[in-house]
């Protein structure tokens, strides 16, 4: 994350520097320092933050497999797992809104949905009951509903803007 802010604050700072919109884009050789500069302020900076955001987001996932709660020390509730869920789809569709914004939204679309199949089938695979799943291994509502969150709002929100790539005008 510390390199992705690096390249994302360079990139804004030349940006600034260089005083240009997308507008001023005309194809000639004196636009090629603005498209390298929109390049990394924009597209390689938001995507490397992403992809290591999400990492650290399935490390956590997969931490928990390693470490579950020891049920009979520790009591949990479903108020307890709700509040996750609720967290988890906030967090999700700020997420959304943030790859919409970093021009990431297409390719998150799909590494969401394949979060979420892949967990899902993980957490159903498994042969206690589900109930007891969740008590024990509470971050899977939690990692569920951030992966189902940026699906929906990915998903509501395309159309409202127009089918293209990035899904997100700047």
């Amino acid at each position: 994350m510390v390199v992705e802010l690096g390249i994302h604050y360079v990139g804004d700072a030349i940006d600034t520097q260089l005083q240009w919109s997308p507008e001023d884009i005309d194809g000639t050789i004196t636009t090629f320092p603005k498209l390298i500069a929109y390049f990394f302020d924009e597209v390689l900076g938001h995507k490397i933050l992403y992809a290591s955001m999400m990492l650290i987001l399935v490390c956590l996932y997969i931490f928990q497999y390693w470490h579950p709660l020891d049920l009979e020390k520790k009591e949990t509730n479903y108020l307890n797992t709700t509040l996750l869920f609720i967290y988890g789809l906030i967090y999700g569709i700020a997420l959304a809104f943030s790859f919409m914004e970093g021009q990431s939204a297409f390719e998150y679309l799909f590494i969401c949905l394949i979060l979420l199949v892949s967990t899902l089938i993980q957490v159903l695979r498994i042969k206690e009951k589900f109930t007891i799943k969740i008590k024990k291994y509470p971050y899977s509502i939690f990692f569920i509903a951030i992966n189902a969150g940026v699906i929906l709002v990915l998903l509501l929100y395309v159309p409202q803007i127009g089918n293209s790539y990035p899904f997100f005008p700047q």
